[in-house]
């Protein structure tokens, strides 16, 4: 799967167009079972059901943000 699903151009429940949106999806996943299996239960991996997304490469690479673009360095 993607790393980050990229919401630019879409409109949000109230009609705005968006410009910014990306979301770290494969993150965000990986935080939730973090949450949901916690971190002393030794709960090895949790199974995330109904989460819809299209089958493609992605890599951590493309989580990292250009200097740039990054206002957290």
């Amino acid at each position: 799967m993607r790393s980050l699903a990229d919401q630019r151009g879409k409109r949000d429940p109230h009609g705005y167009v968006l410009h910014a949106s990306a979301e770290a999806v494969a993150d965000e996943l990986a935080c939730a079972a973090g949450l949901v299996c916690g971190k002393l239960n030794r709960t090895p991996f949790c199974i995330v059901r109904g989460f819809t997304y299209a089958p493609a490469r992605g890599t951590v690479g493309e989580l990292i943000r250009p200097r740039a673009k990054d206002l957290f360095r």
